[in-house]
Order: C-alpha cells, then structure tokens, then sequence
C-alpha cells in the first residue's frame, strides 16, 4: 500500500515518513511518529492475539490534525511540525521532537 494517513487496522494504516518508534515495556502498545503526517500515531495490539499478524493490531491518530503548525492543545487539535523522534516516560508522558519545527514536545 502506498502511503496516506489512514487509520485501522494494521493492514488497512498508511503512514507518511514514519520515523521514530517507542514500544512499551509489554510489547502491548507502539508510538509512531509519522512525519510525513504531521502526526502521532498509536498502535495497539488487540489483548491475547498474535502480534505479528498485522489485523490484530489497531492504529489511530492520537496528536496533530494533519497540517504543519506549532499550535498548542489536546491531542488532535495541537498542530504539529514534523514530529520526528519520539520516546516514553513513564506511564502517560510521550515527549517527540519535531524536525521542521525545531522544538521538543510533550503528550501527556
């Protein structure tokens, strides 16, 4: 599949540059920054299945709107420049740097 901004299954997803990747600890959840988006996404493994057949994965957008900006907000109203980079700090803290935006920042 060629790339897009699709959401769904892990078949169905389409990305756009993705970059970097964080996992949690359980292997259960995987962040990505997808650059070419201006977005970040999630995908997470349905409970009990097998994580390498990819229907049993469910990705969604979980910051930016898809458009370029420095715009300030909750999840998928903040606009994002290039999200970039990308880890996990603790249990809620996502910090993700921002390639053409020049900064670090957080989703809590």
């Amino acid at each position: 599949m060629g790339f897009g901004s699709a959401d769904g299954s892990g078949r169905q997803a389409q990305f756009n540059s993705p970059s970097g990747v964080a996992v949690t600890a359980d292997g259960e959840t995987v962040y990505i920054a997808d650059t070419g988006n201006h977005k970040v996404r999630i995908a997470v493994l349905t409970p009990g299945t097998d994580a390498r057949e990819p229907d049993n994965w469910t990705v969604s957008a979980i910051a930016g709107t898809g458009t370029a900006g420095n715009g300030m907000g909750p999840g998928n109203t903040a606009t994002l420049n290039e999200p970039f980079g990308i880890a996990i700090e603790g249990d809620s803290v996502i910090p993700i740097t921002e390639r053409a935006g020049n900064r670090v920042r957080q989703i809590i």
